[in-house]
């Protein structure tokens, strides 16, 4: 499956770290756009076709920006990522489908993105 025409929006407020994810997913073929904050992301969050966010955002909760995605856009779907696991836990019953323990093997990043992109696709075709 080709990520042809699909947008990631990159939510980490990390600038190196939002960077290399945002290479990695270009060089996989997916556009990109990016936010280092969660306001920020969620100007951007209509454009996107899948959500990827650091659930650290400074000041800011990416567990909060979880569940205001799910209610605004609920068939993007949202993949998290945390160095703390009990975030983790917290942000599947936020709503991610996909979750991401830092430090993850860029491979897992590329799995993850892939079977959010069959989402999508499946969600397309039902409508």
């Amino acid at each position: 499956m080709t990520a042809a025409g699909c947008s990631v929006l990159v939510v980490e407020d990390e600038d190196t770290v939002r960077r290399l994810l945002v290479q990695v997913l270009t060089d996989a073929g997916f556009a990109t756009d990016e936010a280092a904050t969660a306001g920020a992301a969620l100007e951007l969050a209509s454009l996107a076709d899948i959500v990827l966010t650091d659930l650290a955002l400074g000041a800011e909760s990416g567990l909060e920006l979880i569940a205001t995605l799910r209610r605004r856009f609920p068939r993007v779907p949202v993949i998290a990522m945390s160095g703390n696991p009990s975030l983790l836990a917290d942000a599947t019953h936020a709503g991610a489908i996909f979750v991401l323990a830092k430090p993850f093997e860029l491979d897992q990043l590329r799995v993850a993105t892939t079977l959010a992109l069959v989402a999508v696709r499946i969600a397309a075709e039902c409508d």
